[in-house]
């Protein structure tokens, strides 16, 4: 009896594959490269997010930060000019009160 052999000749398409953009071959290792870049590029895209979402929480605190820095100053300013004026007030009653101390002193005379 005769067996006849069946020869396959495989293909290997994860090790070879047919560059359909310029016809060149890529062997595994060109697309185990390219899927670590795109790999790579999804992480760098990843931390990328995360940064930026970061960023912007802080730049979120540094804005509300200066809004209750702005509120502070402007109740530092309203106290300021209730002072100024209570200093006036003081010295108004000083200048009234010289006169009648120096009358006083000079009935006692």
């Amino acid at each position: 009896m005769h067996y006849g052999f069946l020869t396959l000749h495989l293909q290997e398409p994860s090790a070879r594959h047919v560059d359909s953009t310029c016809g060149r071959k890529r062997t595994l290792g060109m697309l185990l490269l390219e899927d670590n870049q795109v790999a790579n590029q999804m992480s760098e895209n990843t931390h990328q997010k995360q940064a930026s979402e970061q960023i912007s929480g802080k730049i979120q605190e540094l804005e509300d930060c200066a809004a209750q820095t702005k509120e502070t100053l402007e109740t530092l300013i309203c106290k300021q000019k209730e002072l100024g004026i209570h200093i006036e007030q003081l010295r108004e009653l000083l200048r009234d009160d010289v006169p009648a101390e120096k009358k006083t002193s000079e009935k006692e005379k």
